[in-house]
């Protein structure tokens, strides 16, 4: 049973291996760590599982296998949908040459790095904390408790300039290795500083990983292959080290007070079991959302119906605790279980065959533009994959500041009232003049 629990949500991870079999489908390789860690490491090399009841543990693999083969169907059938114009004009990176297309990329993504630079350290100056030098790291992490007043006041400041870093810091990388002017170099380290201050890993892995993973494709096979190897097994290694850091430093937020080196690396993302945990609560006070959850994210701070929130809520049997005090950033529920807390069963089928489809369609747009030739036009090509698609793909677990890296990516997508400008040549170090 875990293990049809872990395949079925290893094709939610990555799926779409099956319409983009290819080593330019840098989301999908990026997910191999995190199905290692969260399915494969705790189901086979743990029995971390072991104690949860046969009927809970029978329910979750229906219930995964089910919406998997959903999911699947979904997939093949938006890869065979036919390709659409979006707002009637064409694409930057599909028009443009490639040195029109450098210079046009290179301009947005000098200010919108400098912004997103300023704002963060903004932000840390007003808040008055850095959350990796707080006095509690964690709290500040979530920025709950003490950490929360000053940090609603430059709310949309802090998450802005993180979406911006999200979104142009592999793009500031490729431009980089593409011209190797030492602004992009500048940037892109300055934007990775100023995020690992925020102890969010994602925010900033994730993005790191795919500007590094896009310019190791277009080296080759031998330096892909490495890219792979330190990819899978280095995140797993980070991951075991950083959580025992976590135990021996602060043993009370811990999930394993002690075990093997497989339990560390299964603590970096406990996907499973916080999944099983959440079903566990839902039985014993079922609540259907009715597709709330959907958009409650749109609602800024603790809406009552933000995913984040709810999820929390749901698990934590104290219903009258102030959320606030919840030192948490959510759990990061599967799409069955956002469709099954909605609907019933009809709900877990439909948002996993939505889900598919959206991305099955997201797919076969990367796996056309993102190939060798361009590799800038293939790294704005895929960050609107990692954005607008991922987010329609997700359209069960809608946020407000994820939204806005939707529209941050469409300044690099179209170009809107732009004339003619003197193109720069790779390589150069001459200073751009800003649009």
């Amino acid at each position: 049973m875990t293990l049809v629990i872990a395949l079925a949500l290893t094709v939610f991870s990555i799926g779409t291996y099956l319409v983009w079999p290819s080593r330019w489908n840098i989301p999908a390789h990026i997910q191999l760590s995190f199905v290692l860690t969260a399915y494969a490491v705790p189901v086979l090399m743990t029995d971390s599982l072991s104690h949860y009841p046969r009927a809970l543990l029978e329910f979750y693999a229906l219930l995964c296998g089910v919406s998997a083969v959903c999911f699947l169907i979904g997939l093949v059938c938006g890869s065979a949908l036919p390709r659409m114009k979006v707002f009637g004009r064409d694409f930057a990176f599909a028009s443009l040459s490639e040195a029109e297309l450098l210079d046009f990329v290179s301009r947005r993504a000098i200010w919108l790095g400098l912004f997103s630079i300023a704002g963060m350290i903004a932000s840390f100056y007003y808040m008055g904390f850095v959350p990796a030098f707080a006095a509690n790291t964690t709290a500040a992490k979530y920025l709950r408790g003490i950490y929360q007043e000053r940090y609603r006041d430059v709310a949309v400041l802090y998450r802005g300039s993180e979406q911006i870093i999200l979104v142009t810091l592999p793009i500031v990388l490729v431009l980089w290795y593409v011209t190797r002017r030492k602004l992009f170099a500048l940037i892109g380290l300055l934007q990775i500083a100023v995020q690992s201050l925020t102890l969010a890993r994602g925010m900033c892995g994730i993005p790191l990983l795919t500007g590094l993973g896009l310019i190791a494709v277009s080296r080759g096979y031998k330096t892909f292959t490495a890219y792979l190897a330190v990819l899978v097994f280095g995140v797993g290694l980070a991951s075991a080290t950083s959580y025992y850091a976590l135990r021996v430093i602060e043993p009370r937020l811990a999930i394993f007070q002690e075990g093997t080196v497989w339990d560390e690396i299964a603590s970096g993302a406990p996907d499973i079991r916080d999944a099983l945990n959440f079903l566990t609560a839902f039985e014993q006070r079922p609540a259907f959302t009715y597709g709330r959850t959907f958009f409650g994210g749109l609602v800024p701070f603790h809406y009552r119906w933000n995913p984040s929130v709810w999820s929390v809520r749901v698990v934590d049997s104290d219903e009258e605790e102030d959320i606030n005090t919840v030192i948490s950033g959510g759990l990061r529920l599967p799409p069955p279980v956002h469709g099954y807390t909605a609907f019933g069963w009809p709900g877990a089928i439909i948002v996993c065959f939505l889900s598919g489809l959206a991305t099955g369609y997201g797919a076969v747009f990367a796996r056309t533009y993102v190939r060798a030739g361009s590799l800038v036009g293939s790294v704005i090509a895929l960050s609107i994959y990692n954005t607008a698609i991922d987010q329609f793909a997700r359209f069960y677990h809608v946020e407000i500041y994820t939204t806005f890296a939707i529209f941050v990516t469409l300044i690099f997508v179209y170009r809107v009232g732009v004339r003619p400008r003197q193109t720069v040549e790779v390589g150069a170090d001459a200073a751009l003049s800003p649009t």
